[in-house]
């Protein structure tokens, strides 16, 4: 049985992710640019919900300011509504850096205790390396004040939760993410498939609580309204954003298809099918494994992270989405250091100049413009998705760990 490791991270490292961030907060506010877009959305329209005025179908602060999240989801972000803006978001950049350290340090003992047969050398270097590999996504998401590192969080927390048999909190946690973005059901395949039913519990009085929680509120009339005002939201928002970066886009760009409106669901529901055939296949090999070698949590684990890692390219989405795809990239900059491997080093380096340097800050507006029409980030997600299966999908079960409380 593998031994937890040291659950911190090395200091070092969280000395370097923390500066990088005062970096960013500090540029933001000299070069008159801190606004989070994206909070203003959510602070305004939270005011709104408490005033009584309309929250849905009209833009708060850009004319592309469209609250898009569950009613309940308001209810979180009023707290910070008695405080002036400025504040309320600077306290909102700073919960998002430490959602970002929590993250790594999730990651990094979900790799040590599931992923790496030995201890990870040079774990300052493997991490400062990762940080490295998504921080202008990072930038970004900080910029606008997204709300996509704070349901990364939540979702390798629920992962962790269900490994530790914690079904009730699992459940409320995965069911809060929902709230924010109900696309993320499809991580519910890996769930149920592997057994883990009980997170249902959690997840119905969640959603229960949550929605007599609103009504109790604001009234019968006003949550049924508002409730169909967010699946309409939901549907248009789904149907109209603009994308350079999913399977949709790539169609029509290099193949000149133009795929109908339904496409994107009909490929949801493509990829599910596809999982499942896959998760069958990998269930018949590891029944021929002994039981101290049966990889199932592992499994469950590496699943879940390339269903997060894919939906950015089904989607109509913005790319700070393209944040999901961190624990896969974790994981392969950790096997790459550990294995020592240099075609690894040179794969990673390739995609990371079509992941993490299209910024016009970094390779100007020409480039920047080259990469978005061919839809480089798109491209080299597929890419690191694919080679994260080839690297661990068909690990031979001497490189299995055995499956124990987490």
């Amino acid at each position: 049985m593998k031994q937890n490791s040291n659950r911190l991270l090395p200091i070092g490292f969280a000395i370097f992710l923390v500066a990088v961030c005062l970096l960013i907060f500090v540029s933001e506010n000299i070069n008159g640019r801190f606004w989070l877009n994206d909070f203003k959305v959510y602070y305004l329209a939270s005011k709104s919900l408490l005033q009584g005025t309309q929250v849905y179908g009209i833009p708060f602060g850009l004319d592309s300011g469209f609250y898009k999240y569950s009613p309940f989801v308001l209810l979180l972000f009023a707290p910070l509504t008695f405080l002036p803006y400025n504040l309320a978001a600077t306290i909102y950049f700073f919960l998002i850096v430490f959602c970002v350290l929590w993250i790594f340090v999730l990651l990094k003992h979900f790799i040590e205790r599931y992923f790496l047969p030995q201890p990870a050398p040079h774990q300052a270097w493997t991490l400062s390396a990762t940080l490295i590999f998504v921080l202008s996504l990072l930038h970004r998401e900080l910029h606008l004040g997204n709300t996509n590192i704070l349901l990364l969080l939540l979702l390798l927390l629920t992962i962790r939760h269900l490994l530790r048999f914690q079904y009730i909190l699992a459940g409320t946690l995965f069911g809060l993410v929902i709230l924010f973005k109900p696309f993320f059901l499809i991580l519910a395949l890996p769930i149920l498939l592997h057994k883990k039913w009980n997170i249902l519990r959690g997840g119905i009085a969640f959603a229960l609580a949550q929605y007599l929680l609103f009504m109790a509120l604001f009234g019968w009339s006003a949550t049924l309204k508002l409730h169909t005002l967010w699946a309409k939201a939901i549907l248009d928002h789904s149907s109209s954003f603009p994308t350079q970066n999913n399977i949709s886009y790539f169609l029509n760009r290099f193949l000149h298809i133009a795929p109908p409106s339904w496409f994107q669901y009909a490929l949801l529901l493509s990829v599910a099918l596809a999982y499942v055939l896959l998760f069958l296949r990998n269930k018949s090999i590891a029944a021929t494994l002994p039981a101290s070698l049966q990889p199932h949590d592992r499994n469950f684990i590496f699943e879940s992270f390339i269903l997060m890692a894919l939906l950015p390219n089904i989607l109509n989405t913005d790319t700070e989405h393209f944040l999901y795809t961190l624990p896969l990239i974790a994981l392969l900059i950790y096997t790459s250091f550990q294995l020592k491997r240099l075609s690894l080093f040179i794969s990673l380096a390739i995609l990371f100049l079509f992941y993490g340097i299209n910024s016009k800050d970094i390779v100007g507006a020409t480039i920047a413009h080259f990469f978005d029409d061919i839809g480089a980030l798109g491209l080299s997600n597929l890419g690191l998705i694919g080679m994260a299966i080839v690297v661990f999908w068909k690990k031979k079960d001497k490189s299995q760990v055995s499956d124990t409380k987490y």
